[in-house]
């Protein structure tokens, strides 16, 4: 049976979180897809997975929908919905298709309250692919209506965090 995951919050570790469920899934022998919402830089999840599938191992598959941009200007706004516009249809295609046992749309719940993507069609996405396969939503301010449809939910809570001392996020751990 499969169900829908949340991880939220303002706290660190939802991505993370998320990965850590991608291996476990990938170790059972598990398709794994995992589309993140604006990002595009190397991160270390890229990264490794890249080397994963050089080495062979082929069922965890990384793929970014962004831009390296904030918000700036209405040209970076309108060039983070196109990306993602084409994740999401990857995600339907992927799903269409049943390509993978788990998806996981890391900062999905991001791009909801940006405005890249309506809380209606991740919702309804979500709905579809329950009993298909396992969904894995991440990101801060997740729409209440996903998290009374999530049959896990789990909220990381900010105690104490080096942005406060603006420190800027150093690869390892924020990258």
């Amino acid at each position: 049976m499969a169900m829908l995951h949340v991880y939220t919050g303002n706290g660190k570790g939802k991505t993370t979180a998320a990965l850590g469920l991608a291996i476990r899934a990938a170790g059972h022998g598990s398709k794994v897809e995992i589309i993140q919402f604006m990002k595009s830089r190397p991160t270390g999840e890229k990264i490794i997975i890249r080397r994963m599938r050089s080495a062979g191992i082929r069922n965890i598959n990384l793929t970014q929908f962004g831009i390296n941009k904030y918000f700036k200007n209405k040209e970076a706004f309108g060039r983070h919905l196109s990306e993602a516009k084409k994740g999401m249809a990857y995600a339907r295609k992927l799903l269409r298709e049943r390509k993978c046992n788990m998806l996981i749309l890391d900062e999905i719940n991001v791009a909801v309250k940006c405005g890249l993507i309506s809380a209606e069609d991740a919702m309804r996405f979500a709905e579809k692919a329950l009993g298909r396969m396992e969904v894995v939503f991440t990101g801060r301010g997740c729409p209440e209506k996903i998290i009374r449809k999530a049959d896990y939910v789990t909220c990381m809570k900010e105690v104490k965090h080096p942005f406060s001392k603006d420190i800027k996020a150093r690869k390892t751990i924020e990258l």
